[in-house]
């Protein structure tokens, strides 16, 4: 149900930083694509006189593509990066996606485990509906519920008038 990537940095065969990537799959046939490209930021950086091919491959950039086929496919890629040290190690243990009982089509949930933390990321297309999970319910663009040791320790809400978790809220004005 997902796929997990490390991706490394490297600065003189020295590796710099690291970044673990979860990405969740939905149901049906998906392949992951690896590779790299050129980067063309270095193209820009000094006018027309740089912007050429042969500038272009002089650095490249990793890519990773995610597909899916179909007919009348609804594809919410979802996707975790956590970036870290060379020496250090990731701290996600888990991603997994939540199933509303209320909800637009678009709407997206999200728990996000490690350690005694656990990030719940609720994300809706329509902030004037409520998506509703078991006792959290969202009235806004975005909210996130951090959970420490199962208690509720914070609420954030973006562009919206609530976010609850239990008989705990938090609320907004709304979108400005």
């Amino acid at each position: 149900d997902q796929y997990n990537l490390t991706l490394v940095t490297e600065e003189k065969g020295k590796e710099k930083a690291k970044m673990n990537i979860i990405g969740l799959l939905e149901p049906g046939q998906n392949q992951l694509f690896i590779g790299e490209s050129p980067s063309l930021r270095a193209t820009r950086l000094e006018g027309s006189s740089k912007d050429n091919n042969d500038e272009a491959v002089k650095y490249m950039m990793p890519k990773m593509v995610l597909r899916r086929e179909g007919e009348n496919l609804t594809s919410n890629f979802i996707t975790a990066m956590e970036p870290y040290s060379s020496e250090g190690v990731p701290r996600i243990d888990n991603i997994e996606r939540l199933t509303p009982d209320q909800a637009v089509e678009g709407d997206i949930a999200v728990k996000v485990t490690y350690g005694n933390i656990t990030d719940i990321i609720l994300s809706s297309l329509a902030p004037d509906q409520p998506l509703v999970i078991g006792d959290m319910i969202l009235k806004g663009k975005m909210g996130m519920i951090r959970l420490k040791d199962g208690e509720v320790e914070e609420l954030y809400l973006v562009g919206g008038t609530s976010l609850k978790k239990g008989d705990i809220e938090v609320t907004g004005e709304g979108a400005i």
